[in-house]
């Protein structure tokens, strides 16, 4: 993996909208939990205003569950 790799280098990743990321919502936020925990790297959309926390849990559940609806209609 790229950002394994070049583990510093990447900052973001940027996607077009979250719903890009994963059509699973448990997957795309375990990802985006691991992109963030282990390699210090935070996943936005450039669509979507929604910046997903995941060290504030409130803000976490919060988030996610306004993605829901946008994952089901896709």
């Amino acid at each position: 993996m790229y950002v394994k790799k070049n583990r510093g280098l990447v900052n973001y990743i940027v996607v077009m909208e979250h719903d890009r990321f994963s059509r699973d919502l448990s997957e795309a936020l375990s990802k985006i939990k691991k992109f963030e925990s282990i390699y210090g790297i935070k996943v936005v959309s450039v669509d979507e205003p929604l910046d997903i926390d995941t060290e504030d849990t409130s803000v976490f559940i919060s988030r996610a569950s306004d993605m829901i609806p946008q994952m089901q209609n896709s």
